[in-house]
């Protein structure tokens, strides 16, 4: 490889962009220095390492960053903060890379091909860089819309609904060396700068204000909880997609999104998964589900502990499937422990009416099981003992 000067730096050496996420500063240094990206690689690692083969801005290890920071003359600090491992303490507690993590988008990684959408992208962004690049905060599926032009980001093509892979702009070509644009659709060729621009919807407007203020959570690594002490922002987060998840359960849960959906009935259009992780959502539900999630934790915790009385939400399930539960959110939900989580009394009644009514047919024993369903067989007979029909 011809380097500059120096020996070590090559001659032409960009440094990272604002928010820019390693993989697309590192195809920009092949494109402005007019090599090709698997050629730039094998030169720096040898053949023996390939790193397109992984998810990179995840997984890329210590001393491959050292290395690229190296022939570009940038501070190993700045050339670490491309990359998602950044989020460490802020979104999430730590990154995993050899599965998926909280919040990031999953690449689907099958060999250097992607099959998931994991790379988003606002298309005034794009147009109006000098320079086009790829936002670190575009692989999160927290983000959903452009902060500086209040749109909804892409999640793939808009013309062949393909996912957005820029670093396989001349791969396959072994005569195409320039790169004209990393905006370009490597499936279709179709220029993601054109991409239409639509507004991000706000459902509801005080759940769309404190979507934006979340933001700025990152940036801080601390967020405002009325009466707690500046709670860690990882631990927000947390709060939030462990609650979207609960929105999307088959629990008592579910209560909250059906209760949101009649009082928003523009919501009804989500497109629900059973246990589909909230990352695998596509970005128009996902900007849905976390408008409703922020709705459920304005006001805290009066709202949230009001909804849940009234629905007869189970505090166990409220409580459930955290890896490290906040104490703010675990504190305020204790109210609800000691609510009766079984059939109330006008369930009771019309269980009792139904088995007076059907006691001497073929249909009872039809009628025991669909009750059963709501409480168990002990309960049930205890239950009615207690009314006297046993």
């Amino acid at each position: 490889m011809k380097l500059g000067l120096s020996g070590n730096v090559l001659p032409i050496h960009p440094q990272p962009k604002t928010d820019e996420i390693f993989s697309s500063w590192y195809c920009r240094i092949a494109q402005e220095n007019g090599i090709k990206l698997h050629t730039l690689e094998v030169q720096l690692f040898g053949r023996d390492k390939q790193i397109w083969t992984r998810d990179i801005d995840r997984s890329i290890d210590e001393p491959t960053l050292e290395r690229v920071a190296s022939i570009c003359a940038t501070d190993i600090d700045r050339a670490r903060d491309t990359t998602l491992r950044s989020f460490e303490t802020l979104l999430f507690d730590q990154i995993t890379t050899t599965s998926n993590t909280n919040w990031i988008l999953p690449a689907g990684v099958f060999h250097r091909k992607r099959r998931r959408r994991s790379m988003q992208f606002c298309p005034l962004c794009l147009a109006m860089d000098q320079v086009p690049y790829y936002r670190k905060q575009w692989r999160l599926a927290l983000h959903t819309f452009c902060d500086q032009h209040d749109v909804l980001l892409h999640d793939c093509c808009p013309k062949c609904q393909a996912p957005v892979v820029f670093h396989r702009q001349e791969l396959g070509d072994r005569w195409r060396h320039h790169v004209h644009s990393i905006t370009l659709c490597t499936t279709c060729g179709f220029d993601l700068k054109r991409s239409p621009a639509f507004q991000a919807p706000a459902i509801e407007i005080h759940s769309w204000i404190n979507l934006k203020s979340q933001l700025f959570f990152l940036d801080n690594g601390w967020t405002f909880i009325p009466g707690q002490n500046f709670p860690y922002s990882h631990l927000y987060f947390s709060a939030l997609r462990n609650l979207i998840y609960k929105l999307l359960s088959n629990w008592t849960t579910s209560r909250l999104l059906e209760h949101f959906q009649e009082k928003f009935p523009v919501t009804r259009s989500l497109k629900i998964v059973n246990r589909q992780a909230f990352e695998f959502y596509g970005v128009t539900d996902r900007h849905c589900l976390l408008q409703i999630g922020t709705w459920f934790l304005l006001d805290w915790p009066n709202r949230l502990l009001e909804l849940c009385t009234l629905l007869k939400v189970r505090h166990s399930e409220l409580i459930r499937d955290f890896d490290q539960i906040p104490f703010w959110f675990f504190d305020a939900v204790q109210e609800l422990k000691y609510l009766p989580v079984g059939p109330s009394e006008g369930e009771k009644a019309a269980m009792l009416q139904l088995l007076i009514k059907y006691e001497n047919t073929p249909y009872k024993t039809e009628l025991w099981k669909i009750i059963a369903k709501r409480i168990s067989t002990g309960s049930v007979r205890q239950t009615l003992e207690n009314t006297g029909i046993m």
